[in-house]
């Protein structure tokens, strides 16, 4: 007995995305195409256990370069100079400028309170 069923949305939906990130190799969807149990619908490349060796091999580089980063921004506050050769992207240059003008901003209101002080 063949039964025939369709699936309808219950909203358009402007983008399908997949959880799997690796590329599509073989789609077998077709809009009003039946589908047979256990029928291969998307082949992707890769397996999941690749997936997750590069989504993993990604995040420690992502950690070592924050580390790294982090270094220098160490060694620029300890010699109290901007140490960063380029702009980082985790905004570790921009938080010792940031220090270095509070600083600045202090000792210049420092200053003034003791040439107030002194005059008075």
């Amino acid at each position: 007995m063949q039964q025939n069923r369709s699936i309808e949305p219950t909203k358009i939906v402007a983008k399908i995305q997949s959880t799997n990130a690796n590329p599509i190799i073989e789609n077998n969807l077709k809009e009003g195409k039946a589908v047979k149990e256990n029928s291969l619908l998307l082949k992707y490349n890769g397996t999941p256990e690749q997936t997750q060796l590069s989504e993993l091999l990604n995040q420690k580089k992502q950690v070592l370069d924050k580390k790294a980063q982090l270094d220098i921004l160490q060694r620029s506050l300890t010699n109290e100079k901007n140490e960063f050769p380029t702009a980082d992207s985790f905004g570790y240059e921009k938080s010792f400028e940031n220090y270095e003008t509070q600083v600045k901003s202090l000792e210049a209101t420092i200053h003034k309170s003791k040439l107030d002080f002194n005059q008075s």
